[in-house]
């Protein structure tokens, strides 16, 4: 009641022995991570983590429109470095033309790599976002044929925001030609991202994510 005591600590708080570290990499053996966060109240549906692998659907965005800053199914992350890199192994199991699985660096300047599943065969495409005062605007800058449902996708994020991406094959990495600005996002910084979806926005096959992989640069 009124005027009781409450409970009172000593100044200066007791030293932690081991300052907590949050981290970055996640092989998914045991569900998903606490590090990661979705771009919207999360549902259930939006994935599965087991086994070592974590399986992202394609999902229709209810806005009607497959750009990646609207949809809600983005799953992101705070950095916990300056400069680091983020890699994983993606497979594409689409369903479709359209279907592609990829990673990101989300915020008002974004930029993608994908796997995409096109009319003539799988590609991987590279994508520039920009979100204006009304709306998001994205466009595919780079399109190179892909032979294969598997590969290795790989991005640089500099000291200073800037973007590269880069893919690994059989051991080879192809460092892709252009660089992307990041910038902040409407709450937070920039953020990198795994996403899988249909340019057309329909549902589809799925998009499987081996364990990510962060290294400070």
């Amino acid at each position: 009641g009124i005027g009781e005591p409450v409970e009172s600590w000593p100044l200066p708080l007791p030293e932690v022995n081991a300052p907590y570290e949050l981290t970055a990499d996640d092989d998914f053996s045991k569900g998903l991570g606490i590090q990661w966060q979705w771009q919207a109240n999360p549902k259930k549906e939006w994935y599965t983590a087991e086994n070592g692998a974590l399986t992202l659907p394609v999902l229709p965005c209810a806005r009607g429109e497959s750009l990646l800053w609207y949809m809600p199914n983005v799953l992101t992350q705070m950095p916990q470095t300056r400069a680091f890199t983020m890699q994983m192994t993606v497979t594409l199991a689409a369903d479709g033309d359209g279907d592609e699985a990829g990673i990101a660096v989300m915020g008002h300047d974004y930029s993608a790599l994908a796997l995409h599943r096109g009319a003539a065969g799988n590609e991987l495409v590279l994508y520039r976002g920009k979100v204006t005062a009304r709306t998001a605007e994205e466009e595919g800058v780079l399109r190179l044929p892909f032979a294969g449902d598997t590969v290795t996708l790989r991005l640089y994020f500099e000291d200073g925001g800037t973007v590269h991406y880069a893919y690994e094959l059989n051991g080879q990495e192809t460092l892709l030609d252009g660089s992307f600005p990041a910038a902040k996002s409407t709450w937070s910084g920039a953020k990198p991202a795994l996403f899988a979806r249909n340019t057309a926005n329909r549902a589809g096959g799925q998009g499987r994510f081996g364990a990510v992989s962060f290294e400070c640069l």
